[in-house]
Order: C-alpha cells, then structure tokens, then sequence
C-alpha cells in the first residue's frame, strides 16, 4: 500500500541526495504549501517515528551532494 511518492523513493539510487523543503504533522499542511508556492518535481513521503506520522516534502534526486547544494540555493533564491 505505498503511495507513488513512496515507490519513487524506493526506486530512486540508494547513494543519491534529495532536498527536505519542509516536514508537517498533516497531509494537507504539505499540500497547502505545495499549492500556494506553486512547486513541481516535489514528493510527499510519510516518515512514522515512535508512533507519530510526519509528512516530508522531498525534491530531487541528486548523484552528488554538490549537485544538491547548488540547486538548493538556486531553490533558496527562487
């Protein structure tokens, strides 16, 4: 029962980097913010830690952490 946000991750290359733009107690939160900053490429990954569901907004698959810095200031600019 994985979401295709979900498959994708688990598809994605074990060693690439990704940029967590944000991380929320509630699904519609992350998609409220997804809507009013108009984002495409973005994922929504539910990650449960001691019984509690946080919801990560995810961009990118990245083969270098350099790679991922420079478009995460490009990201930070826009």
């Amino acid at each position: 029962n994985y979401t295709a946000d979900v498959k994708w991750l688990m598809n994605e290359p074990a060693l690439n980097y990704t940029l967590q733009l944000a991380s929320m107690p509630d699904q519609p939160s992350v998609e409220a913010v997804v809507r009013k900053k108009n984002l495409t490429d973005v994922r929504i990954i539910p990650q449960t830690r001691n019984q509690t569901t946080n919801y990560i907004l995810l961009t990118g698959s990245f083969k270098s952490r350099k790679t991922a810095d420079k478009f995460a200031q490009q990201y930070k600019m826009e």
